[in-house]
């Protein structure tokens, strides 16, 4: 097994554990919110073999949208927070004046990152663009509202220009973009 794939497999058990529970937790608070029961029901046939449901229709699919909304929004704060200390620990190297300003907010310690960012900022988001993808087929099957469909569908646009950029800044940075090193 290569080193980059053990890396990433590594890097994935968080971002997985954290839809789970995401989810989890916007389910059981939206039904606790809405006074909603839960049922669930243990099939052996299809993909998911537990099945949750509710008393209503509406209800479940409040709870569904509800459910996704913290998921989706979980994940784009987690994918903000590694995206910002990245450009951050990328602006100190360069520029003293960042490391200045982050001693004096006290987030000096954001900055100590050694090795590669990019397949913790990949893995991440895979997770966050299916997150999309599900919420978006979701919106198609009319189990969500429209309006959490498009923004999950913009936002996955949004991150995955951020993926490409990271990717073009550490690549850029293990192989510099001198044309005389290369004729």
């Amino acid at each position: 097994m290569s080193k980059l794939l053990r890396k990433l497999l590594k890097y994935s058990f968080l971002p997985a554990a954290t839809m789970v529970a995401a989810k989890s937790l916007g389910i059981y608070l939206s039904a606790w919110y809405l006074g909603a029961s839960i049922f669930t029901e243990t099939s052996a046939t299809g993909i998911f073999t537990v099945t949750f449901y509710t008393e209503n229709a509406h209800n479940q699919f409040l709870i569904n949208s509800i459910s996704d909304g913290v998921l989706l929004g979980t994940m784009v704060a987690i994918n903000l927070y590694i995206l910002v200390k990245y450009n951050l620990y990328r602006h100190s190297k360069g520029d003293p004046r960042t490391i200045v300003k982050l001693t004096k907010f006290n987030l000096l310690r954001w900055v100590t990152d050694k090795e590669t960012v990019f397949p913790k900022v990949f893995t991440w988001n895979v997770f966050l663009f299916s997150t999309c993808a599900v919420v978006v087929a979701k919106t198609v099957q009319q189990l969500s509202p429209t309006w959490l469909g498009v923004s999950a569908f913009i936002i996955s646009i949004i991150f995955m220009w951020s993926l490409v950029r990271t990717f073009e800044l550490e690549t850029a940075r293990i192989y510099p973009k001198d044309d005389n090193n290369y004729l």
